[in-house]
């Protein structure tokens, strides 16, 4: 197979771990990144690749690595696949929803799928509207648009809502606001799907005093047992979307599990780290078979 990794991530372990099972696995893997290489629309051939001058062999399948911050450029790379056509996993649309927290909560939501009472703010809008549809705080604060726990505020009352939301998110994406459901504990857990199929769990606690409990910000990764219950809920979540591989993060409540995030480019290194278990091979084993088909 000739495999594509396309992402824009820099100093990715995960990135890393999916290209060094690839070729252990005996594949030829190129990693490139969607802002430099030129799209060519015309003839012989229609649609193409070009670098260096030179048209580029197309791949077997492209497999996406991108993060909520990628440009648009990057989704029109992948459409020059589609169009080839060549298989991507993920597909674009479904990574347009997935980076949005906004067009992410919408869809579950639409299907029926428990997530926390959330409001998207419009603007000049501010702690009246949240006061009445929320009721009071603790409330979670976040950027429509983002990842890694960045731009996740937990706010307490009015006055602090209001003093934050006079500075636009760095995105640009627009503010949510979400009940805070302060019986996670801090914690929530990382469901792992491959080909839409919930392969593996762990939960992430925050560390002390932080209610994120992301990795990236010291949060710690141990295993979960993937029950039946769970199983549904984060295979439903990413069939709704439209992904083949993602990560659905999920917090138990008193009131049961809710959806948190649905993550198109998930990471592999910390589930792999906590479960011990070689999660990127699989993932592979998986792409092989989309290129033998």
């Amino acid at each position: 197979m000739n495999l594509w990794v396309v992402s824009t991530l820099k100093d990715s372990p995960g990135t890393e771990l999916v290209i060094a099972a690839a070729k252990r696995a005996g594949h030829q893997v190129r990693r490139l990144h969607p802002l430099k290489v030129g799209l060519w629309m015309g003839k012989d051939p229609a649609l193409g690749y070009l670098e260096d001058g030179a048209f580029l062999e197309p791949p077997d399948l492209m497999f996406t690595r991108m993060g909520a911050a990628a440009p648009i450029r990057a989704f029109l790379v992948l459409r020059v696949a589609l169009n080839l056509p060549i298989p991507v996993v993920n597909h674009p649309d479904a990574l347009l929803i997935a980076r949005n927290k906004v067009l992410t909560g919408q869809v579950l939501a639409a299907r029926g799928l428990p997530v926390p009472e959330t409001l998207a703010l419009g603007e000049g809008q501010g702690s009246p509207e949240v006061l009445a549809g929320l009721g009071p705080g603790p409330w979670v604060l976040k950027e429509a648009v983002g990842s890694k726990g960045a731009g996740v505020f937990l706010i307490d009352d009015a006055e602090d809502l209001d003093r934050r939301l006079r500075v636009e998110p760095e995105s640009g994406g627009g503010w949510l606001v979400q009940r805070f459901l302060s019986d996670a504990g801090g914690a929530d857990i990382r469901v792992l799907l491959i080909n839409g199929i919930a392969r593996a769990a762990m939960k992430r606690q925050g560390k002390p005093g932080d209610f994120r409990s992301n990795l990236h910000l010291g949060g710690q990764g141990t295993p979960y047992v993937l029950n039946d219950e769970l199983k549904t809920l984060a295979e439903a979540a990413t069939r709704a979307i439209g992904l083949d591989t993602a990560g659905v993060d999920v917090v138990e409540t008193r009131q049961g599990y809710k959806i948190l995030e649905v993550n198109g480019s998930p990471g592999f290194s910390g589930i792999t780290g906590a479960l011990g278990r070689d999660l990127a091979a699989e993932l592979i084993e998986h792409l092989e078979t989309l290129v033998a088909h």
